[in-house]
């Protein structure tokens, strides 16, 4: 008998070995307990071992200012919740780490210039003063992080179910994973709460519920006021794909008023001055902080934001693979459902007018785009362990 035989024969049997075993629930459950697991392993590490961050510092003490206008009694009560929980190790990054730290560390007025940047998003600043009464500050900056990061992980796995595309979800989470979700269960960071508002916002628009969009839409403004840059690319794509243009359309000038009340009733200092705090240069106190524009300032600004974002973060590569992979299933003749072709699209569009209109290179801060096209792209292409003979089969 020849190799090519013997290989043959391998191969048929093996076949036919899988089709035997293969139950299509057997391997739902299998791939849902898995993503599951890996959501609940990373929740109980979130909230075991949280990470003390520099924005911890920040939004405890954005929550605390109301109760402690002071610039000295605020300082003090922002440093003494951070103090009662973090590591000398962790107080020594935290206060040392750079002059940026350490004059944040030193004087209670720099402290609170910075605030004005932090206080913009304020239904994540009011849900940490919400909760601090029942679990106290510390624990509900903590808190709203790694909850809405649960919320996240299962509703991902609610619109893979959805989708019929349930057995891509071992392949989801990692990408989630390697795109900061881990990072920002975490972290003291607004973005996973952004996340929990914008995701239903996404899946309601594949799911036909144009209007639900919108109010989710306008919300996540509230979180992060950028988020409105989502709202444009969704509003720019939405003729192309047959969404409905005015319930879009009504969340993006909902978003844009929301956006510019919150930075004038928390006196922002512009779009200019937060560009280049930061992306060229950390300022120490930016009460008095308005550098005149410069277009090398901005050049100096993308450079750096594109050079960082190459050497050391994730989301440009997930991003090129998300694109690619789509061109690919899109070369094999594979399309899905307009909505959720829409919701690829806007992502992506939203994904590269996040970068250029604020070359920040962090992971999180794309997060919900890579999101929304991971899940759109599992439910486009609908990846399936099963035997393609099964699949043959059931076609015919």
């Amino acid at each position: 008998m020849s190799v090519t035989s013997q290989s043959s024969d391998f191969r048929e049997t093996l076949m036919i070995g899988v089709q035997k075993l293969y139950r299509r629930k057997v391997v739902d459950g299998i791939c849902l307990t898995l993503a599951a697991g890996l959501i609940l392993l990373i929740a109980a590490f979130s909230i075991l071992k949280p990470a003390y961050n520099w924005d911890m510092i920040a939004y405890v003490a954005a929550a605390l200012e109301p109760e402690y206008p002071n610039p000295t009694d605020l300082h003090q009560q922002t440093w003494a919740v951070i103090e009662a929980g973090a590591s000398e190790g962790d107080m020594r990054r935290l206060t040392d780490a750079n002059p940026y730290n350490k004059a944040n560390y030193e004087s209670p007025e720099a402290l609170q210039s910075q605030l004005v940047m932090f206080a913009v998003k304020p239904l994540y600043v009011w849900s940490i003063r919400a909760l601090e009464p029942i679990i106290g500050i510390a624990k509900a900056a903590m808190a709203m992080s790694w909850a809405p990061g649960i919320f996240v992980g299962f509703f991902t796995l609610f619109w893979l179910w959805r989708a019929d595309a349930l057995h891509a979800a071992p392949l989801v989470l990692p990408m989630f994973i390697i795109g900061d979700y881990f990072h920002m269960a975490r972290n003291v960071v607004p973005d996973m709460m952004h996340a929990a508002i914008a995701l239903p916002a996404l899946y309601a628009l594949a799911r036909g519920k144009s209007w639900i969009a919108a109010v989710f839409l306008i919300v996540a403004v509230g979180i992060r006021p950028d988020s409105i840059i989502l709202t444009f690319a969704l509003l720019l794509v939405a003729p192309f794909f047959g969404l409905r243009i005015i319930p879009i359309l009504a969340a993006f000038i909902g978003g844009l008023i929301a956006a510019k009340i919150i930075a004038n009733y928390y006196d922002h200092i512009g779009w200019w001055s937060h560009f280049v705090f930061s992306t060229v240069e950390l300022q120490a106190n930016v009460d008095k902080f308005d550098p005149a524009f410069s277009l090398n300032t901005m050049i100096t600004g993308y450079v750096r934001g594109v050079s960082v974002a190459l050497q050391h973060s994730e989301w440009p590569w997930l991003f090129a693979i998300l694109i690619f992979t789509r061109l690919f299933a899109l070369a094999k003749g594979i399309v899905g459902e307009a909505k959720i072709e829409a919701v690829f699209a806007g992502c992506a569009l939203g994904l590269l007018g996040k970068f250029a209109s604020f070359p920040l290179p962090d992971d999180r801060f794309y997060f919900i785009f890579i999101a929304g096209m991971t899940i759109a792209l599992a439910a486009i292409i609908k990846p399936s362990l099963e035997p393609q003979s099964l699949r043959s089969s059931a076609a015919a």
